[in-house]
């Protein structure tokens, strides 16, 4: 993400809204769901896992990372100087670098080609051209790396607004983006129905109200707010969370550099969905 393209002032974002954003369910839901992904992907410890975290935010991913693949490496990149200081306080093990992958600085050699899975989680939905996002981070993505995103569907709220969201995606115009960046083996699914869906309308018909709410960091969110939260945390786990229905998109690909030839540019077990 860029903060001189899209105007966009997140060092303010994450000051003034990383408390509530921890609470959030629905950030729970997607780590989840990447957490799931990635188990498939890497069952045993003998798969080596590198994995980028593009769009990192306050370091929730890493923590949970770090406890589900204790022998992982990890490595998250953003554009917020403090989102990448929250990380640093947060998760003090892990690596984490300012990255502006709009407006990227040289990245050190022993970076490229470096990682072995890469996630994308909420992050393209900021951007008026995803796929500079989608391209410039092959960078660091070694050959037939599975890169993995999560982004919203359906309806735009006015909170989503609010923080930035220049589009929600569909399925197909998803795999279109991941297919033009040069990615290949695309998969994508709806995830959340019914109670996900339910979650975002109850998030649309708060409107501003609730823009007003998550901005208030000196203010302690109130019981009944933390009430609802916690139910929807629980609700989440009945969710079907492959379907064309939920309002969750969930995206795994393959990059394939053009230069790799066939077979050696597929997966020995290729991504499969949860």
């Amino acid at each position: 993400m860029s903060q001189d393209q899209n105007n966009d002032n997140w060092d303010n974002h994450w000051s003034s809204m990383h408390t509530a954003a921890g609470l959030n369910p629905a950030q729970d839901f997607r780590r989840q769901l990447l957490l799931n992904q990635l188990r498939q992907l890497c069952p045993t410890d003998n798969h080596p896992l590198r994995l980028l975290d593009v769009g990192c935010g306050t370091g929730d991913f890493a923590l949970s990372f770090q406890k589900a693949f204790p022998k992982g490496e990890y490595l998250g990149i953003d554009v917020s100087q403090v989102g990448i200081e929250i990380c640093r306080q947060k998760v003090p093990g892990a690596r984490f670098q300012i990255q502006d992958l709009i407006h990227p600085s040289p990245i050190d050699k022993a970076d490229q080609s470096w990682a072995t899975v890469a996630i994308c989680s909420e992050v393209l939905e900021h951007v008026d051209h995803p796929e500079l996002i989608l391209t410039e981070v092959q960078t660091y993505l070694a050959p037939s790396a599975v890169l993995m995103i999560t982004v919203p569907g359906g309806p735009m709220s006015a909170f989503d607004k609010h923080i930035g969201h220049r589009q929600h995606f569909s399925i197909p115009g998803l795999k279109s983006i991941l297919e033009e960046s040069g990615y290949s083996q695309c998969k994508i699914w709806g995830a959340g129905f019914p109670f996900f869906n339910l979650y975002r309308l109850v998030v649309i018909l708060r409107g501003q109200k609730l823009v007003d709410d998550a901005s208030q960091a000196d203010q302690p969110m109130s019981l009944a707010a933390r009430m609802v939260m916690s139910l929807f945390g629980i609700l989440f786990r009945l969710n079907l969370n492959r379907s064309t229905l939920g309002w969750q998109r969930f995206a795994v690909s393959v990059y394939k550099p053009s230069s790799l030839s066939e077979p050696n540019g597929t997966l020995d077990n290729p991504p499969t969905a949860p």
